[in-house]
């Protein structure tokens, strides 16, 4: 009957954690119910490309004719299929898919560390987990990009791997490199290393052909299909070599450079570093040479000022902090269990251990909230923004009742015509995708000679103009003004 009674209780430890996940994530949607970073909006727009067209194309979906090599094909279908099987607005609806998986994610590092250890440095991993710091640089659980659905294969493919289900991870990671290649590699070096150090390698793999021949037909067959949707960035990486140009400096990115422990807490840290030890000890080794060989990488970018398609700063420095996460959850049970340990009074053990757990989770809750105030909204380079309000959405929506054509609009504005209205534009903001011609943006809304206007309108065989404020030119009529005004070229 207790046992019984505890093992409810543990359901609704786990759902309160699982729930703590959704909230954290899904929280600056409580207000704001659209996408919260210009590579969300353009992972949007190559989503919808490939529902309107029907198949995956390598063409930039804001612009006419322009050629673009899709890095994450896997990613954009998996976006096209959902919107399309259900029904769903993509640029409504996509603010539930960074909480959802977020959930997913944590229930999988749940079940591996849960195996691994036990219910209680499982629940701590989720909770770790659910404050794991976002923002516009680093990205993170806020945002859904490759990167998000990449944690949430990263740590399948780690529970596979240890449950030996060494096919169905391989396939996994297969899949990891069609979704976002970086996390793929990153855990290409595990596998390498688990394999090469398997003094019978070769007798192991034919065991595997014999004991599954269906796989050992299907994996060369997705091996193949993956060069051949890759051929055009094998090609453009071996280009890059040739050109010297493989690891260009941080000032092509936004080089901001972290102190890891105030990033991801001081206190955390601390209790990851208590847990590298604790785990390289039990069965948590593979998460201590993780972040071990993740920080090597971090070094490196240091060193040599390298970042390259592979390990961007930033990414890495997420690497490393879904590393922690479980660790910290081990350091934070061995020095609550190192104290219910002391042989004194039990009573006072156990209040003891409460008030330890109670001010351990007061501080790091209290760490997350100062992490958070100050890279969501203090940091000018960091925090979170809005491309567009709600009323432009509705404006842009308009659009969609007009027949598809070129439209010139603000940048920050340009970035969501395509998702929301399908309609082409002059050019967006420098993000996943980039492209079209941002001067010419600029020139037309901040000079007011309409002679001007009309030749860059010429230029860009523009068809509608989007523009906050009114514009009196003799060659654009306006059809809508509402929040906005929309004129058609005449």
């Amino acid at each position: 009957m207790v046992y019984k009674y505890f093992k409810k209780i543990k359901y609704v430890f786990i759902i309160l954690a699982l729930a703590l996940v959704f909230f954290n994530v899904y929280y600056p949607h409580l207000s704001y119910p659209l996408p919260l970073h210009v590579d969300e909006w353009q992972h949007i727009a190559q989503s919808v490309q490939i529902i309107d067209k029907g198949i995956l194309v390598n063409e930039n979906p804001y612009f006419l004719e322009v050629k673009n090599t899709d890095l994450e094909p896997g990613f954009h279908i998996f976006l096209a299929k959902f919107f399309s099987l259900t029904g769903l607005d993509p640029v409504l609806n996509y603010r539930f898919l960074p909480a959802i998986f977020a959930v997913l994610a944590a229930l999988v590092l749940f079940i591996f560390i849960y195996r691994m250890t036990n219910f209680w440095i499982a629940l701590l991993s989720v909770i770790f987990f659910s404050i794991l710091p976002s923002n516009v640089n680093i990205l993170g659980l806020i945002f859904f990009v490759p990167l998000t659905l990449g944690i949430f294969f990263i740590y399948l493919f780690f529970l596979l791997f240890k449950i030996n289900k060494k096919i169905i991870a391989l396939i996994v990671l297969l899949a990891l490199f069609f979704i976002h290649p970086p996390s793929g590699f990153i855990l290409l070096p595990f596998v390498l290393f688990y394999y090469l150090t398997k003094p019978d390698i070769i007798k192991h793999i034919k065991n595997y052909i014999k004991k599954y021949k269906i796989v050992a037909i299907l994996v060369p067959i997705l091996f193949l299909l993956s060069i051949f949707f890759f051929k055009d960035f094998i090609l453009k990486i071996i280009k890059t070599i040739l050109s010297g140009n493989l690891f260009p400096t941080m000032s092509s990115v936004l080089g901001i450079r972290y102190f890891l422990p105030s990033l991801y807490g001081k206190l955390s840290i601390c209790l990851a570093i208590v847990g590298g030890f604790i785990g390289f000890r039990k069965k948590l080794k593979d998460f201590v040479l993780w972040v071990f060989f993740i920080l090597i990488l971090i070094g490196l970018t240091y060193l040599f000022d390298i970042d390259s398609i592979y390990f961007l700063y930033q990414r890495l420095v997420y690497y490393f902090m879904i590393g922690l996460v479980p660790l910290s959850a081990i350091g934070f049970y061995f020095i609550v269990k190192s104290f219910s340990k002391l042989k004194i009074n039990k009573t006072l053990v156990k209040i003891g251990s409460i008030v330890i757990s109670c001010l351990l989770l007061f501080f790091i809750f209290f760490e997350y909230s100062e992490i958070y105030r100050y890279t969501r909204t203090d940091s000018p380079y960091t925090k979170t923004y809005r491309l567009i309000e709600k009323e432009e959405y509705e404006d842009i929506k308009w659009l969609s009742n007009l027949p598809e054509g070129i439209v010139m609009a603000p940048l920050r504005i340009s970035t969501t015509i395509y998702p929301i209205s399908k309609h082409k534009v002059v050019g967006i903001i420098e993000g996943q995708l980039g492209g079209g011609n941002i001067p010419d943006i600029d020139l037309f809304f901040t000079d007011n000679t309409c002679a001007l206007k009309e030749r860059i309108i010429k230029k860009h065989n523009v068809n509608f103009v989007f523009s906050k404020e009114e514009i009196k030119c003799n060659n654009l009529e306006e059809i809508y003004s509402k929040n906005n005004h929309i004129y058609k070229v005449i």
